[in-house]
């Protein structure tokens, strides 16, 4: 059970628990605390809202929704995840996820823009089975000959 999962759960547990404590309150105290209880129970929903709407800008959401577009061939869909999930500081040290978005940019037409993000890939792990062989690809398709001579240079005569 990943982390968001185990606070999403303590925060049901939380609202229950404050919820039953309201309700015993309310018996025991009397009846004009209920507008007092209805604006905690309005506060918290209002609370758990607003986690829950910047846990979809997290990078783990972002990452897990674009992979789940990406394995399912929606390559736009997965564009959009994985980019969200490629402009935070984890999404720069995630070489397959950058594999995966640059890919989902082929498949969209967005050639440049994966040749960007793979030499970003590159950059972080400059041996990527996956990332060197696509970006010489799309430097043959986008008759970039000198990007991809140097691109041979650059790792001729290495070994994974």
């Amino acid at each position: 059970m990943g982390n968001f999962q185990i606070l999403r759960l303590r925060l049901r547990m939380d609202m229950i628990q404050l919820l039953m404590t309201l309700i015993l309150t309310r018996l025991i105290i009397s009846p004009g605390a209920c507008g007092i209880a209805a604006l905690v129970v309005i506060i918290i929903i209002v609370i758990a809202v607003n986690m829950n709407s910047k846990n979809k800008k997290s990078y783990k959401y972002n990452l897990e929704k674009g992979t789940q577009y990406y394995n399912t061939q929606d390559y736009d869909n997965a564009v959009t995840y994985l980019t969200k999930a490629y402009n935070t500081n984890d999404g720069k040290k995630n070489a397959d996820m950058m594999y995966e978005l640059a890919d989902a940019l082929v498949h969209v037409k967005q050639n440049d823009k994966a040749i960007e993000v793979l030499k970003s890939a590159l950059s972080y792990d400059k041996m990527n089975e996956k990332a060197l062989p696509l970006l010489a690809k799309l430097y043959q398709d986008e008759k970039k000959g000198t990007e991809l001579s140097e691109l041979i240079k650059k790792y001729k005569g290495t070994k994974n």
